[in-house]
């Protein structure tokens, strides 16, 4: 393989699974993929490890996407079906949210102001980084919200901008206005307004939307 031009790391990697035993061994590698070190950045922001995370972006190697993205979902039942316990999703609660890197690097970065220090200097740096690689400063988080017991409900997205200047982070905000966030939120009509007004036309929405269909008059 390493004559044939492929990476020695690479090459290790594909030899350590290929072994007659088939004993399935994992060697360190200086080189990982893109796909794992998209994993171990997203898993290091959320875990508050920011130091690392700088690290895995700045390996040498395969590169990071920048717009990579993390997917959760919520694993509680919705408490529409009718199951009893406390562990349960009420309406309104998120039942999935889809975040880009650079929106969990932002929440990371406030988080990591009250701690103030190398901490709060490595979220900084962290936002940067991202949007210096091609991080997309508009990318939205996506939550879809609990409104029923088929699946369907309510999404709601949020931009970075919005997100920082709703928690009062303005260093955050100037760094992402530098890269050209504009402060669209969602759809066009939403722009500039902060997640808390968001939230809250969000449940007035759902609040007029509980009372069902409107019956309709019969004829006469």
């Amino acid at each position: 393989l390493i004559k044939k031009g492929v990476d020695p790391p690479c090459a290790l990697y594909v030899f350590a699974f290929s072994t007659p035993d088939h004993i399935i061994h994992r060697p360190t590698m200086e080189r990982p993929f893109t796909s794992e070190k998209n994993c171990m950045l997203l898993q290091a922001i959320i875990e508050g490890s920011l130091l690392e995370a700088l690290r895995v972006l700045d390996s040498p190697g395969f590169p990071v996407d920048p717009n990579c993205v993390h997917h959760w979902r919520c694993t509680k039942r919705s408490s529409l079906t009718g199951y009893p316990g406390a562990d349960v999703r009420d309406v309104l609660d998120v039942r999935e949210r889809s975040d880009s890197a650079l929106a969990l690097a932002v929440k990371a970065a406030y988080k990591a102001k009250k701690a103030g220090g190398q901490e709060r200097e490595s979220g900084l740096r962290l936002v940067r980084a991202l949007l210096e690689r091609g991080a997309d400063p508009l990318a939205e988080t996506e939550e879809v919200l609990t409104m029923g017991s088929w699946g369907t409900g309510q999404t709601r997205r949020i931009a970075p901008l919005a997100m920082a200047g709703a928690r009062g982070d303005d260093e955050v905000v100037a760094i992402l206005k530098e890269f050209g966030a504009d402060g669209s939120v969602g759809s066009s009509k939403d722009k500039n307004k902060s997640v808390d007004e968001l939230l809250a036309e969000g449940l007035e929405g759902v609040t007029k939307k509980k009372g069902g269909r409107k019956r309709r008059k019969k004829k006469k």
